[in-house]
């Protein structure tokens, strides 16, 4: 008995493209749902390293622990204490505020808009969206809720 072509049949160029053309749609999708700051990956990493889209975060540990154990409120650093731009306006694309339980992940871009629309231009000692600067430093720091960084960003379980 003859046996037949054993090749496994080759997609046709078109289909090859249209599946293509279908998987660069798919990528646009996702990067769609961070909105900026998503670097595609070359052709050659794409193939070799197997990755689409690089993102940088900037990790804040957790902070001051409430009476449940939990993070209530985390600082975000507008100038550093060397008087210089804070990680607020650094290159990340994203933060990663640690809690107890949880991360909450915020767009830096949407993290800017709400520290400018909602801060206090006004100095006092450890209030939530005034001004607080640390004794014999050039920082400028606001104290954050952390349930409002949540209302901006999403979490990711621990």
């Amino acid at each position: 008995m003859a046996r037949g072509n054993t090749e496994v049949p080759q997609e046709s160029e078109r289909g090859r493209d249209s599946a293509f053309r279908r998987g660069l749609e798919s990528e646009e999708r996702f990067r769609q749902i961070f909105s900026h700051g998503i670097s595609k990956s070359t052709p050659m990493q794409d193939m070799h390293e197997h990755w689409d889209f690089a993102l940088k975060f900037d990790v804040k540990k957790i902070r001051a622990v409430d009476e449940f154990g939990e993070s209530s409120y985390h600082w975000i650093e507008i100038y550093n204490v060397n008087g210089e731009a804070g990680w607020l306006y650094g290159k990340a694309d994203y933060v990663a505020f640690e809690t107890k339980n949880f991360w909450v992940i915020v767009p830096i871009k949407q993290l800017q808009d709400y520290i400018k629309e909602n801060m206090i231009k006004e100095y006092a000692d450890k209030k939530p969206y005034y001004l607080y600067r640390r004794e014999g430093r050039k920082d400028k720091l606001v104290m954050v809720p952390t349930i409002d960084l949540c209302s901006i960003g999403f979490m990711v379980k621990r």
